[in-house]
């Protein structure tokens, strides 16, 4: 998903993706900031993980999209584990800040992340992989027409127990007919 453009918006969206922006200093210590709350690395499957300014300023510029509110990072969506010989990609949807966490604006960023790359890649199959405890992201997934396809059981260590790991998908087809 390397060609796309370089910011997605729609005129009734109160969010903009853009590509990170050097210029946008202070987001680095933003995204550290985010990705040092365990309450929002956890679920990515970071545990105990130092985030500093050079790593989170990697996650910047290696991100597919940075989510902006009004011109304020709160979060960003990637692809990753990129397959261009089967048109497929792991994806990652975040959003860091947690006073805008269950507005609505993950669906606004996935509804038109979704839009760009089914009608202008090569992308078929997207997988996303959603721990058992993280049921916001669930009921997003599954909302957006994603189709759960397996669980991968007792996959990972978080607050105190082993947990499963649920493994979603969306393709071009899924996506056409949930339009």
């Amino acid at each position: 998903f390397d060609n796309s453009s370089s910011s997605l918006h729609r005129d009734d969206s109160s969010i903009t993706l853009t590509k990170y922006d050097t210029s946008k200093v202070d987001y680095v210590s933003k995204m550290a900031h985010f990705l040092n709350n365990p309450l929002v690395s956890i679920p990515l499957g970071e545990y105990k993980v130092n985030w500093n300014d050079y790593r989170a300023l990697k996650q910047l510029q290696d991100v597919s999209y940075i989510i902006e509110k009004y011109d304020d990072l709160i979060g960003y969506i990637n692809l990753f584990r990129k397959d261009s010989f089967n048109n497929s990609a792991d994806l990652e949807i975040v959003i860091g800040d947690r006073n805008e966490q269950n507005k609505g604006y993950g669906r606004e960023a996935l509804s038109l992340f979704l839009g760009e790359l089914y009608n202008n890649s090569s992308y078929n199959s997207l997988v996303s992989s959603i721990f058992d405890f993280n049921a916001v992201s669930t009921k997003l997934h599954e909302s957006m027409g994603y189709e759960k396809i397996g669980t991968r059981k007792e996959a990972y260590f978080a607050y105190g127990r082993l947990n499963d790991m649920n493994i979603y998908e969306m393709n071009k087809t899924l996506y056409k007919k949930r339009k």
